[in-house]
């Protein structure tokens, strides 16, 4: 085939990356749980990119049957369409085997099984993806579902960066596309604030103004923590993604300021911000419709 995908096939593979990644972000938390929910999202995006293949190569074909069943008919029309073999059919069983132990057996993945799963999907999925569509697992961008053109046009920017090996770049374009997002549909959410006011006037025990930053601070915490819930997000989630990507300001010439980012960003670091940045505004998207128009209205006072 080594075709392109569709737009249902893209959808698809998109969502396949999404629980890859997903899994991966797992292992930063060195748990004995974090290692079952990487090994489950492996698993879970190997199994996806079998069923994508199947689909796209033979559509009338039935879906049913366990996963052995999958493995056969994905070979089946791997060789209908004269693709070639399955890559590493074997060892995609082993993962399967790995999370049927934790999850029927209630044997918890080791260290080196959760390394083991996570080099078999990765490698899978960038075989499989050269095979049937002659693309690869980092080239298949979950940005690509984003509607919003601003949004799209810094996450768009974020991916030439990575391209040309420049991770920071990325981290920076795919933080200004959430900032972005999240900066359209806050007053629609939680309210407008005031850019250039540092302190609160309160008044003290003993009748005294007295100009509070702690509490000017305290109720911008609170009202990003409240628009991520409003958003159907996960706070701690985008508090990881700030302490690699950092804070930023957008500029009134249309640039951004960033400081706080992680030193020396790599690949991974690259490819888990605008992986991320992509599912946060694909959420939002759902959640207030246009980003420019929230809740369909344009201005929010």
């Amino acid at each position: 085939m080594t075709a392109l995908p569709d737009l249902v096939a893209l959808r698809k593979l998109a969502i396949v990356k999404q629980v890859y990644l997903e899994g991966s972000r797992q292992r930063a938390k060195a748990t004995p749980v974090a290692r079952l929910l990487a090994v489950v999202g492996y698993d879970l995006a190997i199994e996806t990119a079998l069923k994508t293949t199947i689909r796209a190569l033979d559509p009338g074909v039935s879906l049913k049957g366990d996963f052995s069943d999958l493995v056969r008919l994905t070979e089946a029309a791997l060789r209908k369409s004269s693709l070639g073999v399955l890559p590493r059919a074997a060892h995609i069983v082993i993962v399967r085997g790995i999370r049927n132990a934790a999850q029927h057996e209630g044997r918890l993945p080791t260290p080196q099984e959760e390394d083991e799963c996570h080099v078999i999907a990765r490698g899978f999925l960038d075989e499989l993806l050269a095979q049937v569509w002659g693309s690869s697992l980092q080239a298949i961008r979950v940005g690509q579902l984003v509607v919003d053109p601003a949004c799209k046009e810094y996450l768009d920017a974020g991916e030439a960066c990575m391209a040309a090996g420049d991770f920071a770049s990325a981290v920076a374009k795919a933080a200004e596309a959430l900032e972005w997002a999240l900066i359209r549909v806050k007053d629609a959410l939680v309210g407008r604030g005031d850019t250039w006011v540092r302190a609160i006037l309160t008044e003290d025990s003993f009748g005294n103004p007295k100009a509070s930053r702690d509490l000017t601070s305290s109720i911008e915490r609170t009202q990003a923590t409240v628009l991520y819930l409003a958003l159907g997000l996960d706070y701690g989630e985008y508090v990881r993604f700030k302490a690699n990507a950092g804070s930023l300001s957008f500029t009134i010439g249309g640039g951004a300021s960033h400081y706080g980012a992680k030193d020396n960003p790599d690949q991974s670091d690259g490819e888990g911000a605008l992986a991320y940045a992509s599912e946060a505004i694909i959420q939002i998207e759902a959640r207030v419709g246009s980003i420019g128009k929230p809740f369909g209205r344009e201005h929010w006072y």
